[in-house]
């Protein structure tokens, strides 16, 4: 593995012609804004590009320009550069695909902090707020004319992981970038409206039935919440996007960490995420535990055990985690 900086990205990608993007489970706004606009801007310089995920586009991305195509383990050696994207992780790789040994170079494009791993190159840049605005950087570098269609896409990429501009990790680039986008004249009222304001009903009453599990440890100053594998049957649904749930028990005045955990209805796999109100606060500590990842305030980690189990360990976790925590 060899950390590059921007340019030397910029110049793997620019000698490659044809490229397989891919992005890590549970995609999120930032994962499908940033591969959307990467694969967008790289079609209009002449390149050949395919994005592949075991996962369908959630609802509230589906005005994204965007074509997944599931994973086909024998089309990999067609391709001469395979680029991951808002995940340096390979267990978060969200196309099932074996990845070892191959020719290929493989490129991993993220703002997290990361690890030792088995890609080829890693470009993490952590003063960005999204992998969007990296993806940003590259198109800018290629001479590659952003559209409306890609700043859709890097602007989806930006608001979701800065929580509409709340979050810490919001700085003067961020909003550099953002200009640049709305001179394309993208209706960010429109996309922001179809992002959070298109639940329906089995959503609420999900969200109801999660927020019943809320449990307050440390004095209040964690918080821990799921939605098990029954509460997504009863609703009909066996993937649900949960991606929001986390920032309710935040809210509570006293959290400094909240915990979601997300059941699978169709195996003992869990989804966890973390988020903290502070930077100072860092939950990829936390999350490293579980042989997660992620931001100081915002983390996660996949759990290959049931939630019956998993919850004890998790409170026993949390509560030790929030004593190493200095009082202010």
């Amino acid at each position: 593995m060899k950390k590059i900086g921007l340019d030397k990205t910029v110049q793997l990608i620019s000698r490659s012609s044809n490229i397989l993007i891919l992005g890590h489970v549970n995609p999120d706004g930032d994962c499908i804004g940033s591969m959307a606009a990467l694969a967008l801007g790289l079609k209009l310089a002449g390149k050949k590009v395919s994005v592949w995920a075991d996962e369908s586009l959630p609802l509230k991305y589906r005005f994204i320009k965007i074509n997944l195509e599931k994973p086909h383990q024998d089309a990999l050696s067609g391709f001469d550069l395979i680029v991951v994207l808002d995940t340096a992780v390979e267990t978060r790789i969200g196309a099932k695909l074996d990845l070892r040994q191959l020719e290929i170079p493989l490129l991993a494009i993220d703002h997290h902090v990361t690890a030792e791993n088995n890609f080829t190159y890693i470009h993490a840049d952590q003063s960005q707020a999204a992998t969007g605005c990296i993806v940003y950087d590259i198109l800018k570098l290629l001479n590659i004319e952003i559209d409306k269609y890609i700043a859709e896409a890097v602007y989806t990429a930006i608001i979701t992981d800065t929580g509409r501009f709340s979050y810490s990790n919001t700085n003067y680039r961020t909003f550099e970038i953002t200009l640049e986008l709305l001179k394309t004249g993208i209706d960010t009222s429109e996309i922001s409206s179809v992002i959070y304001n298109s639940n329906a009903p089995e959503y609420i009453r999900i969200l109801g039935a999660a927020l019943n599990t809320l449990e307050l440890v440390a004095d209040g100053a964690g918080a821990i919440m799921y939605v098990s594998s029954e509460m997504l049957k009863k609703e009909g649904f066996k993937n649900f996007d949960t991606e929001d749930f986390v920032n309710y028990p935040k809210s509570i005045t006293t959290v400094k960490i909240a915990c979601m955990i997300t059941e699978n209805p169709d195996s003992e796999v869990l989804r966890m995420s973390l988020r903290s109100k502070s930077p100072d606060i860092d939950v990829s500590k936390l999350a490293k535990l579980f042989n997660g990842g992620g931001h100081k305030c915002a983390s996660g980690a996949r759990i290959n055990e049931s939630l019956k189990e998993f919850l004890p360990k998790l409170k026993r976790e949390l509560e030790n985690f929030i004593k190493t925590i200095p009082e202010n």
